[in-house]
């Protein structure tokens, strides 16, 4: 549904017990003042209150309440219900910057890409900015050799592309936004705009702070087993591939506290594509990322 130059754009917001934050995300789009929007609020079974919350908007925007069955099932549920010609996500503890829809439209607009992207801020749970992320510019092979992924809070997708590839794969739980984006990368370009248009919550609920189990920390390695499998990626180089997948893995084994499975991971990477030590991001994501993201976590936790 399009009103002259402006496309119907639909955004879902997931979300579970997060009483805190999620008056603010909301408040974050029905303000932002983009004429043909839609919002679309899931509460996945929440038991704090939440419910409450999202109930006292429901002239403003769709609020569906559910059984908890996790945040893949409840974007599936909005963007099902969805009559955007463009589709967003917002988790129910980021938030949008003013005018953030109407730049990314625009930036979309004008590209022959699919999606649209932007930089974004993490911010503490008292509102306050620790640090400015500046998303990748879009590369394909970026995304579906090195598993950088470069959409973020924000992100936006043209509708007839979601139509193609399908929702948030329900199985996994730790890249289920990674392995979309890659299945979405099939269909065309990204766009990047520079501009910081969103703010991405840590806190100390967040999955950021959470041990998450080992199937977890290796689930990467089967998606990119699964996307290697698609014959129009003959091109892409698998044994690179999957040495970055073992990598990730690698370095979600060493968050989680799980060494000896980290190093069998650090191992394999360096097996299945020996060229990967003299590539400079294989230190980085194996002992700078984690040591980086201690750093984040002592800040937040220390103010």
């Amino acid at each position: 549904m399009t009103t002259g130059l402006c496309p119907r754009v639909t955004i879902v917001t997931p979300v579970f017990n997060q009483v805190d934050y999620v008056e603010e995300t909301i408040l974050s789009v029905i303000s932002q003042g983009y004429e043909n929007l839609e919002y679309i609020i899931v509460d996945d079974g929440s038991t704090d209150g939440t419910s409450q919350v999202v109930s006292r908007y429901a002239e403003k925007c769709t609020v569906i309440h559910t059984e908890n069955r996790g945040q893949s099932s409840a974007l599936n549920l909005g963007w099902s219900v969805s009559d955007g010609d463009i589709l967003g996500y917002l988790s129910g503890d980021d938030v949008l910057r003013e005018n953030a829809i109407s730049e990314l439209v625009s930036t979309l607009l004008n590209s022959e890409a699919i999606a649209v992207y932007c930089n974004y801020d993490i911010f503490d749970s008292e509102g306050r900015v620790v640090q400015l992320i500046e998303a990748p510019d879009w590369n394909f092979f970026d995304l579906n050799e090195k598993m950088i992924c470069q959409p973020g809070p924000g992100a936006l997708f043209k509708k007839d592309a979601f139509l193609q590839v399908g929702g948030w794969d329900e199985s996994l739980k730790q890249v289920v936004d990674l392995e979309f984006w890659m299945r979405l990368s099939k269909l065309g370009d990204f766009v990047k705009t520079p501009k910081s248009l969103a703010k991405y919550r840590v806190h100390k609920d967040s999955a950021s702070f959470r041990k998450i189990s080992l199937d977890r920390c290796l689930e990467i390695n089967g998606v990119v087993k699964n996307n290697q499998a698609h014959r129009d990626l003959h091109f892409v180089n698998k044994r690179k591939a999957k040495a970055n997948a073992h990598l990730l893995s690698c370095r979600y084994c060493l968050r989680s506290g799980y060494f000896f499975k980290g190093a069998q991971m650090f191992a394999l990477s360096i097996f299945s594509f020996p060229a990967i030590l003299f590539e400079l991001r294989f230190y980085r994501v194996a002992v700078g990322g984690p040591l980086k993201r201690l750093f984040v976590n002592f800040r937040l936790i220390s103010r």
